[in-house]
């Protein structure tokens, strides 16, 4: 578990098609051991199907408009194939979740988890401290050089991705604070690392995340004080560390990643010119939108008033991108089915607080 949670996030190796392949691998490869341990460990364990209902019937959803792609467009079958396999095994992992909740070795098995994230935000964070202020350290098969120079990208190679990872470390902090298999002053000096980490990587979804797990963090009562400290305390380490990185000296060519932070004042990153070009795309193909995988192809010959310059294979948005590769009627019941998820998600954390 501690390696499926860590080593996909780690892994620079890179070879075509995509950049992301081998760390992809690794996470098949490494979860399906994980499925197979729990298989093994908790043999004899039903899996509750009520309470993955609604996750599953999402993936299922997903499967659906992955399969309407491929009868309807005549595009190569691998990239259907890779996701179908990747929702196959999403669907795995959930099951074998549910199975470990109602095993006595759960709070073990979450450990593990949570150590393994937390683990992978950490070295994450020094990677990124280096592909900052030691770029020439970077760009081989242990270390990953920054997509763009002056921001942190970690092993992740996206400032964004490295941010998602952070949060999720950081989220991991407070529950091993909570389950007391971390202590409280080892915990403090970690989150200055994970919250430099996330100020290095310039992510406004980072950002935004943070202040998400902050106002969680004061909301959430049942949670223990050191973890909603921990939580609270983040955005404020997290503007320390701006303005410490602010001071410390870099190359020329850090400062000029650095400037990409704030585009001119564009705090969007030209995001919204985009979903408004991809609300024109949604309209040309309503029903079925342009396909699973297609986005780019839409946008890229679909005619547009005022078409951005920077090349788009993606929205920046989940629920823009459903719009114009699924359709709207897809979109609105994989919406619906992530709302119905989230809602029973919440429900069962709140009973088992209160109970």
């Amino acid at each position: 578990m501690l390696a499926a949670a860590a080593l996909p996030n780690l892994v620079a190796l890179t070879r075509p098609p995509s950049v992301h392949m081998m760390r992809e691998l690794a996470a098949f490869f490494l979860w399906g051991l994980a499925v197979a341990a729990v298989g093994v460990c908790a043999a004899g364990v039903r899996v509750p199907w009520r309470a993955l209902r609604p996750l599953l019937l999402l993936l299922a959803l997903l499967a659906a408009g992955v399969g309407i792609t491929w009868l309807t467009l005549q595009t190569g079958a691998g990239p259907k194939l890779a996701a179908l396999a990747f929702l196959g095994g999403a669907a795995l992992v959930a099951c074998a979740g549910g199975m470990v909740a109602r095993t006595p070795q759960a709070q073990t098995w979450l450990t593990w988890l949570f150590a393994g994230w937390l683990l992978a935000g950490i070295l994450n964070s020094f990677i990124g401290v280096l592909q900052v202020y030691q770029p020439e350290w970077t760009g081989n098969h242990l270390i990953a050089a920054a997509r763009t120079p002056g921001r942190a990208g970690g092993n992740n190679f996206q400032s964004n991705h490295l941010a998602t990872n952070l949060l999720w470390a950081l989220v991991a902090l407070a529950a091993l604070v909570a389950m007391r298999r971390l202590r409280s002053t080892w915990a403090i000096a970690v989150l200055p690392v994970l919250c430099g980490g996330l100020a290095l990587s310039g992510s406004r979804m980072g950002l935004a995340g943070l202040l998400g797990l902050a106002i969680w963090g004061a909301l959430a009562r049942a949670m223990p004080h050191a973890s909603r400290g921990l939580l609270i305390a983040a955005p404020f380490v997290y503007g320390l560390a701006k303005l410490l990185i602010a001071k410390l000296p870099v190359s020329a060519l850090g400062h000029a990643g650095m400037a990409t932070i704030v585009r001119q004042g564009d705090v969007s990153s030209s995001r919204f010119q985009v979903w408004e070009q991809a609300f024109e795309i949604a309209k040309q193909q309503p029903l079925i939108g342009a396909g699973f995988g297609e986005f780019n192809t839409a946008w890229t010959l679909t005619p547009l008033v005022s078409r951005h310059p920077k090349h788009w294979d993606h929205a920046h948005n989940l629920f823009v991108q459903w719009l114009v590769e699924f359709g709207w009627p897809l979109t609105l019941l994989l919406s619906a089915m992530l709302l119905w998820a989230a809602v029973a998600a919440c429900g069962q954390v709140a009973a088992r607080a209160g109970g």
